[in-house]
């Protein structure tokens, strides 16, 4: 049991600082997506180790716990913000509009403050994780964000439904179009027109 206690110990650590390098093979970067799945082990393999610890106390034993409360700390860090725990970062709306939407704005992640939200793997339970993502500008409410059912694909569909909703403020006027931009344009229409002529 010693044997395996610190070897799931040795795995727990080497999947948890795998994300942390800066590297962009996959096989580094898939240790970015299995955090429930990293936590859940540290939380049994931290259980073990404390029963381990209470009938006889070693270095080894201590120093292993302390790197697997190390690796529940950072797992626990990326998926805290998708758990309710976690203040919303969308407002949520059950009644929508459609006025014009504005531009230039930093994007937002509807699943934030809602939960963990698995969309990968499907088939596969005990592999599930987040992978797929969807934001958008600050302008929309959700009205509604769901898992849907499985559909024969290793990824199960994500349903969201958003409400545009700016915020209230000065509204542009329509630019007004005078003489002068009307003979332009009919200018323009001509030029195209003896264009097309000339080359049919």
């Amino acid at each position: 049991m010693l044997a395996v206690n610190f070897a799931l110990t040795f795995l727990l650590v080497a999947f948890t600082l795998m994300p942390l390098l800066r590297r962009e093979e996959w096989w580094v970067r898939a240790f970015d997506f299995p955090r429930p799945q990293i936590l859940t082990c540290g939380l049994l393999t931290a259980a073990s180790h404390g029963v381990r610890i209470s009938g006889s106390s070693s270095v080894h034993d201590w120093v292993a716990l302390g790197a697997v409360v190390l690796t529940i700390m950072l797992q626990t860090q990326p998926l805290l913000p998708f758990t309710p725990l976690v203040r919303m970062q969308v407002r949520c709306r059950l009644v929508a509009y459609d006025p014009p939407v504005p531009e230039d704005q930093r994007l937002l992640d509807p699943r934030i403050g809602r939960g963990i939200i698995s969309t990968f793997h499907a088939r596969v339970p005990f592999l599930r994780f987040r992978l797929d993502h969807l934001f958008h500008t600050p302008d929309f409410a959700i009205v509604d964000i769901r898992r849907r059912a499985d559909f024969g694909s290793d990824h199960f569909p994500l349903l969201v439904r958003l409400s545009l909703e700016p915020p209230r403020g000065p509204v542009r006027e329509a630019p007004q179009s005078d003489a002068e931009d009307w003979d332009e344009a009919r200018s323009k229409l001509e030029q195209a027109r003896r264009r097309v002529s000339e080359a049919g």
